[in-house]
């Protein structure tokens, strides 16, 4: 085993001249092997620019890490991301957004806890907010059996110190073996194109026999949002492809009669949600969108059975790791 194996990080950047300095921190970091392919999606501001005025600055060595791949045009993240494990040569492939600084020891410390449990596939660092440094980001790693995803901050009532294991890894901050790919056979569905890709391939690996984990000494701090824009997270975009990418993501990967179970609970509640959105919050846009979302969802059903092997009636499909509906709606009300 290498002590130190190849790892490819991909950094996908759209529209990120905010976070430029944030990227300095990944020179930084004490691993001695790793490349950097940095993936620009169609940016529209000077982002990709400064990029290359940042590795000019630097030294013969750093800039030998460094593959640039540029996009004519945004591709969604699934099909970016996807184009950047093309270029990666690593044992390793990191999958990271342009909006997260990482600690020195972040890299290293994952890497360890990788090579010394080889049932784990898949793990992400501890992520905490940029702004207030000692506050625990969401760290999306939690599900419940309709597809609502939670926080390791709001599952556990305290700070892990000890690697904890999840349903999946959020894909802002995602580490896994390249051997996956192999069995897997892609990365994410280009389908996707953003939202619940990172959810689908967890849980595809998972069905491979890999694990995931977080591993609370790996650190990175996150702006969130960055990739994907903060000025989309309230638009049509967000919405539609949130609500269809997580009926999706349960419609490919339930077996047959937990889907018939829960594909139409799912749909039962986001009509719900949609309900409440309209009469009670007045926000007649988003109510909407969840009817969108569902309508494309339903629509692409066909295309979906025809694709998609056939799914084992009463197989393992790790639901019994999901969050109870009781529990995720306690939860929920927390929030309230």
């Amino acid at each position: 085993m290498k002590e130190f194996p190849l790892v490819s990080i991909i950094l996908l950047n759209y529209n990120g001249k905010d976070y430029v300095n944030l990227w300095k921190s990944l020179f930084k970091i004490d691993y001695p092997n790793y490349e950097i392919i940095f993936i620009d999606n169609g940016s529209t501001d000077n982002s990709l620019e400064l990029f290359e005025d940042l590795i000019r600055r630097m030294s013969t060595s750093s800039i030998s890490r460094i593959v640039i791949l540029k996009l004519r045009k945004n591709v969604g993240y699934s099909r970016a991301n996807n184009l950047g494990i093309k270029k990666a040569k690593g044992d390793y492939i990191v999958l990271l957004s342009n909006d997260i600084e990482v600690d020195k020891n972040w890299l290293k410390n994952i890497i360890t806890f990788l090579q010394s449990y080889p049932k784990v596939g898949i793990a992400s660092p501890l992520m905490f907010n940029f702004y207030e440094r000692k506050k625990l980001d969401y760290t999306f790693a939690y599900m419940n059996k309709t597809g609502n995803i939670f926080g390791l901050s709001e599952i556990l009532p305290f700070e892990p110190k000890k690697p904890v294991k999840a349903f999946f890894c959020e894909g802002a901050a995602m580490v896994f073996r390249q051997e996956i790919l192999r069995k897997t056979g892609y990365l994410f569905d280009p389908d996707y194109y953003m939202y619940y890709e990172d959810v689908d391939f967890c849980w595809r690996s998972r069905k491979q026999g890999y694990e995931c984990f977080v591993v609370p000494s790996s650190i990175v701090y996150h702006v969130r949002s960055g990739t994907v824009g903060r000025k989309q997270l309230d638009t049509r975009i967000y919405h539609v492809l949130f609500v269809r990418n997580r009926l999706l993501t349960l419609f490919r990967n339930y077996n047959l009669l937990n889907c018939i179970k829960y594909v139409p609970l799912s749909i039962l509640f986001l009509l719900f949600e949609a309900i409440v959105m309209f009469i009670y919050k007045k926000k007649i846009k988003g109510a909407i969108n969840i009817i969108k979302g569902i309508a494309l969802f339903i629509i692409q059903i066909p295309k979906e059975t025809k694709k998609m092997k056939a799914q084992c009636i009463s197989g393992d499909d790790f639901a019994n790791e999901l969050l109870s509906i009781r529990n995720s709606i306690r939860l929920m009300m927390k929030k309230i």
